[in-house]
């Protein structure tokens, strides 16, 4: 039986400037078998065809800006807010203007009430981090209901509780609501 033959020898290219990519050069080699004891076959490693294997390029990675799509959602959030805090108030002096303090006081609470519950619904909504889909969309559907709960407890509280007109205080949700759409919709 003849032994087998190997031939091993470095790959002669141009220096390059970058000193990884020298490095990687140098380190890269050219193998070949010539025989094989049983038949005369080339011989194959890992599964690659014999001869000079491709030259990698090795690339810096650049600078690229990481696109996050919660905190862009959490920011658009909170610049919502302060078209609903405007569009309250405008109500609320409105109101003052053309009715009572209590019809004032029912538009404020309407509009407080939809901004603690945005708010909220915020905070349980994109305030977990990345996880896994399920968990997310069950911080958001709970951040949805926390919104919601928050916006009835608040009107219930002013209607039975303080006595403001009802109308008032559906017109300040209402108000709050509106701003809050064209805000985002202005995105």
């Amino acid at each position: 039986m003849t032994p087998i033959t190997l031939l091993v020898t470095p790959i002669t290219l141009l220096a390059p400037a970058d000193p990884l990519q020298a490095a990687w050069d140098r380190d890269c080699r050219v193998v070949r078998c010539n025989t094989l004891p049983f038949k005369s076959r080339p011989c194959y490693n890992f599964a690659a065809l014999p001869g000079r294997f491709p030259r990698p390029t090795l690339r810096r990675p650049e600078a690229r800006a990481l696109r996050d799509p919660i905190s862009a959602h959490r920011r658009a959030l909170a610049q919502a807010v302060v078209p609903q805090v405007i569009a309250t108030a405008l109500a609320s002096v409105a109101a003052l203007l053309t009715q009572d303090g209590a019809w004032s006081l029912g538009v404020a609470a309407g509009g407080a009430a939809v901004i603690a519950g945005g708010w909220l619904s915020t905070r349980l909504a994109l305030g977990g981090g990345v996880g896994p889909g399920t968990t997310a969309l069950l911080r958001l559907l709970g951040g949805m209901l926390a919104k919601w709960v928050v916006v009835f407890a608040v009107l219930l509280a002013a209607v039975a509780g303080a006595g403001w007109p009802p109308v008032a205080v559906l017109a300040g949700t209402l108000v709050a609501l509106v701003a809050q759409i064209v805000a985002l919709a202005r995105r």
